[in-house]
Parts: structure tokens; sequence; C-alpha cells
């Protein structure tokens, strides 16, 4: 089995970057993946829940209210903040593509219909991306006619929910 450390994350995520940034038009899709792969394991290394769910009483807890939750999995099942938006690499592609225009570099080699069609390609292929969005569970509501559940249960999951919006730390 490989153990895979902080440090050769961190280091590896430095040579793509490294990488990225000498090719001008930056890395090709599937090591862009990885990088981005890379960087998300990263920060999983650094992710604290924000509460923990009881899995049989629906409850949420802190580790102040509940000091073995952590330790418990049998009962308990942490829960994280979404995560924070991940650099798309955008803003360092149109530092990429601006270098490119301002050193002239293109300017030998194109001419200026290949550099405007470039130019189109590259920004479409940037703003058509589909962007990550968390996933946050559905908040509940009682229906004035129906008592099936405890409202215990009801107030502990909008209560996590709010948490994982808020990205609440206490």
């Amino acid at each position: 089995m490989i153990t895979i450390t902080r440090e050769w994350l961190q280091q590896t995520i430095a040579e793509f970057e490294n990488t990225r940034d000498d090719i001008p038009f930056g890395l090709d899709d599937d090591d862009a993946k990885i990088l981005k792969v890379l960087k998300q394991a990263l920060a999983s290394l650094d992710a604290e829940p924000v509460r923990y769910l009881n899995k049989f009483s629906g409850t949420c807890v802190t580790l102040e209210q509940q000091s073995n939750a952590a330790d418990d999995i049998a009962v308990y099942i942490p829960l994280y903040a979404a995560p924070p938006v991940q650099e798309t690499g955008v803003y360092n592609d149109v530092l990429n593509i601006v270098g490119l225009l301002e050193n002239n570099e293109w300017a030998e080699h194109c001419t200026s219909t290949v550099l405007g069609s470039l130019l189109e390609s590259e920004i479409t292929r940037l703003v058509s991306k589909e962007q990550p969005a968390p996933v946050v569970p559905d908040e509940i509501t009682r229906a004035p006619d129906v008592d099936v559940f405890d409202p215990g249960f009801m107030a502990g999951w909008n209560a996590c929910r709010a948490a994982m919006l808020n990205g609440d730390s206490k």
C-alpha cells in the first residue's frame, strides 16, 4: 500500500503548477484534472467536521456537546462544511494569455485572425465550463396535517443543514 503524505502532495502540486506556468496553453485536460484532484486531496487533509450527526436519533452535536463523537464512528457521522470554491485556473489562464500578448510572442508566428480565433475559443472554453456546486440536503418542513416524525429530528436536521451552509465551526 502506498502512503500519500502532505509533503508529497505539495511537491507534486508545485511540479504540475510549474509545468502549467511554463507551457503557453497550460496543461492538457488530463493533467489539469490530476492537478485538481491533488489539490482536493491536500485540502481534505485539513478538513475538520463542523458537526456530528447521530445515526440513530438524528441529532447534530459538536465536540463540546459530545466529546467522543469524533471517535464513535458506529454512532456519529462527521459533517463537513461545503468545500471552498476550487481554483478554476481561469485567472492563471488569462494571465498566461495576457503575458503572451504583452511579450508579443504570438505576433511573430500568427496573424491577428488566428490570434483572435485562438483567444475566442480559449475564452469560450473557460467560460462555458460548469461550475461545481456544494451538495446540501434539502430543508425538512413539517406539513400541518402530518405528524409522522419527531420534531427534534427535523430541528436537528435543519440545524446541521444550516451549519453546512454557513461553514459554522461552533
